[in-house]
């Protein structure tokens, strides 16, 4: 996909990209703790571990994006108010 302005691309990016990382990484390592044995934990760490093979000043950049705080804020919300059923009805 191709953004027509650096603005929206960079918004994209904090939604995506640095949101995605930032959770790989984190669940991974609380998954590592628990031996991370299951099938989707697998592939969470597998994950996590392709984002630790790249480059660090490239990931570094995406999680400064300036729009990641406000996406850092509806990421949280999303986990206060999450509720299973919503997410059944949702199909």
């Amino acid at each position: 996909m191709w953004w027509a302005h650096a603005e929206e691309h960079d918004y994209n990016m904090a939604t995506q990209q640095a949101l995605l990382h930032r959770t790989l990484l984190i669940l991974g390592s609380l998954l590592k703790e628990s031996n991370g044995s299951t099938f989707m934990s697998k592939k969470i760490l597998e994950l996590g571990n392709r984002v630790k093979q790249g480059d660090l000043d490239l990931y570094r950049m995406i999680q400064n994006n300036k729009y990641l705080p406000e996406a850092l804020e509806k990421l949280e919300k999303g986990y206060n108010e999450f509720s299973i059923e919503k997410f059944w009805e949702e199909k």
